[in-house]
């Protein structure tokens, strides 16, 4: 049926199939059946609309006559005069100058059907064959070409448009629509109504990241909430950094200095709020234990990473193997999204609370964290065997902390007086570069300590005779070698008596002799380590009281005389080293019947090499391990 000049009815089958297939084409995919209903009522209304205009309809000059908010699109004497009503539905420009270009003389009446479609308030220009008018958005600037100026509207009729001719192959232009010019009613109230509702999803969603930022939307352990968007993170940001200053002071994050985000608490603070994983809410009870654990990390791998077990570095890779306890354990990287106490070298109680930190020779650097003193349940701090530099923190002291080993590091300054603070059983400083005196605070009645290594460093002074305070101890283990001290070993020693259970003063200074009582009262030592140190006197025939000695080594000392024969009862020696000395005479057989092969290891040292100067050995030896040159100092050969 060819379309009339003034309304433009179709077939009614037609119609439909057009507006369906301009859907699909629009990329809405599939369409309902009730889709379909819906595109036929409104056709029909579209027609009840356009019968009634059909008297508002007036000819004009060839091109665009424009009536009121219609636009009757009129084509030239011979081609077949179509005119549409664009209405409120249809695509739409808010400016004011809208042009279009009439069809060329040569487009036969085949090929001038202009077809406007629009569907559901959705437009969609529905032209499919060569010549077909397609929207133009006419011209957007202030100045009318000359083309435009022959089908400029009249003034006024702003937010109108018009059809323009399509080359073959050529998509039509589609303008989205602005608003509203008038009619359709249904359309409006569908506008209100999604709005309303996406006001209301907006208002909700405020109210729900209000409360998650406020920390009230945690897991049930009330620990973690959902990943939340940064925004929201933001929101959490000054209560997460408020709980932190109320443990560590007000200026721990200075507002007045720009904060430098290479300094290891703001990277913390920043890796917390916005990096974790678990994202923690301001209340979350291991918040400041997670934060203290990130600093420990950032702030100890600042020259380099850790050997093991630091953050993952690739996709799914968050466990590692860490020497621990004298064994290698798989655990959990540093900074991954578990619960901290799963990290490894991490232990915690029952109340998931960090009880003690375990990382052995993993190439931690830098200075110790001070904050570690935070973690009010820590038990034991091991950190053995790495690269920790400055000095030994003060607010470890006074702590719960019961054993804490820093040997082995790169630590400097003093043993602090406040270790009298530490009401532990184990302090281990070995084999760093600390300096000054022993700290006689260490040594005070109802101190529960049993074991201090302060080995290899360049401490000074003296044994302090306040350690006799220590003698209610079951067992008193004293590591000292290596250092510079000077001085004796006091009579006092003698007031451990069977606490005492380990003493290694070798390689120091302190000289003078060995005092009786270290042999008639510490009957329970073990252990006897004092080598080349500047020792003088004989060797005390109270050696045989101690019957529990597993190591005695009096080696590269001044000592002279002979070798004490009444040792029968020295039934748990291993080593008996003696070397170095002015000692002469012969073995006791005594020491020899102790060699019993059933003994993993037995070792008997002396000069029973001959003499550089005289040809003899100073020693007689049948049962020696190594021989040793008494004029030659450190010239031994294996037996």
């Amino acid at each position: 049926m060819e379309p009339s000049v003034g309304g433009g009815q179709m077939d009614d089958e037609e119609e439909l199939m057009d507006i369906v297939a301009a859907r699909s084409r629009g990329g809405s995919g599939e369409v309902g059946l009730r889709e379909l209903e819906m595109f036929e009522l409104e056709i029909m209304q579209q027609r009840e609309y356009e019968q009634s205009k059909q008297e508002e309809i007036h000819p004009s000059t060839p091109g665009n006559t424009f009536v009121g908010d219609e636009v009757t699109e009129e084509l030239k004497e011979d081609d077949v005069s179509t005119s549409k009503v664009v209405q409120d539905q249809m695509f739409i420009t808010n400016h004011p100058q809208v042009t279009s270009k009439t069809p060329s003389a040569e487009a036969g009446p085949e090929e001038v059907q202009p077809r406007l479609t629009c569907v559901q308030n959705q437009p969609v220009m529905a032209t499919a064959h060569p010549g077909a008018y397609a929207v133009a958005p006419g011209n957007t600037s202030n100045e009318s070409t000359a083309d435009d100026q022959a089908t400029t509207p009249r003034e006024g009729m702003d937010g109108l448009v018009v059809a323009n001719p399509v080359e073959e192959n050529e998509e039509p232009t589609q303008i989205a629509r602005p608003g509203h010019l008038h009619g359709n009613t249904g359309s409006t109230s569908m506008t209100l109504m999604i709005l309303v509702l996406i006001g209301s999803l907006l208002f909700v969603g405020a109210i729900v990241g209000s409360i998650c930022g406020a920390g009230l939307c945690s897991n049930q352990e009330g620990d973690v909430e959902t990943q939340a968007p940064t925004s929201i993170r933001y929101s959490v940001l000054e209560d997460i950094k408020n709980r932190i200053e109320e443990a560590f002071g007000p200026d721990y994050f200075p507002e007045n200095d720009e904060p430098e985000p290479t300094q290891p608490k703001f990277k913390a603070l920043d890796w917390i709020v916005f990096d974790d994983p678990l994202q923690l809410n301001p209340h979350a009870s291991n918040l400041l234990q997670r934060f203290i654990l990130s600093l420990t990390y950032f702030q100890t791998s600042r020259e380099s990473d850790w050997l093991d077990c630091g953050p993952s570095t690739t996709a799914n890779d968050e466990t590692c193997w860490i020497r621990m306890r004298g064994f290698e354990s798989v655990a959990s990287r540093w900074l991954t999204g578990v619960h901290e106490c799963q990290w490894a070298g991490i232990y915690c109680d029952g109340e998931k609370d960090i009880a003690q930190l375990q990382l052995y020779q993993n190439g931690l650097n830098g200075p110790l964290p001070t904050e570690l003193a935070s973690l009010t349940a820590l038990e034991s701090m091991h950190l053995k065997g790495n690269q920790l530099t400055g000095s030994i923190p003060l607010e470890l002291f006074g702590t719960k902390l019961s054993s804490l080993s820093l040997a082995n590091n790169s630590l400097t300054g003093t043993v602090p007086t406040e270790v009298g603070l530490f009401d532990g059983t184990v302090l281990q400083f070995g084999s760093n570069s600390l300096s000054g005196s022993i700290p006689t605070e260490l040594f005070q009645t109802g101190k529960r300590i049993t074991t201090f290594r302060f080995n290899d460093n360049m401490l000074t002074g003296t044994l302090p005779t306040e350690i006799a305070a220590l003698h209610g101890l079951n067992q008193l283990i004293v590591y000292l070698q290596g250092n510079p001290l000077r001085g004796t070993i006091r009579s006092e020693i003698g007031l451990l008596q069977g606490s005492l259970k380990e003493l290694d003063i070798s390689w120091t200074h302190m000289d003078g002799s060995l005092p009786e009582e270290l042999f008639t009262k510490c009957t329970n030592l073990i252990s006897l380590r004092v080598s080349n140190c500047g020792l003088t006197g004989t060797i005390s025939t109270g050696l045989q009281l101690l019957t529990n000695i597993q190591t005695f080594d009096v080696s590269n000392n001044k000592f002279h005389g002979t070798i004490p024969k009444q040792l029968s009862d020295l039934t748990e020696l291993r080593q008996f080293i003696v070397n170095g000395n002015g000692l002469s005479g012969s073995m006791p057989s005594a020491v020899c019947a102790l060699a019993d092969p059933g003994k993993e290891y037995f070792e008997v040292t002396a000069d029973c090499l001959p003499s550089e100067g005289t040809g003899n050995p100073m020693v007689e030896c049948s049962c020696c391990t190594l021989c040793c040159d008494g004029d030659a100092e450190d010239y031994c050969l294996p037996v």
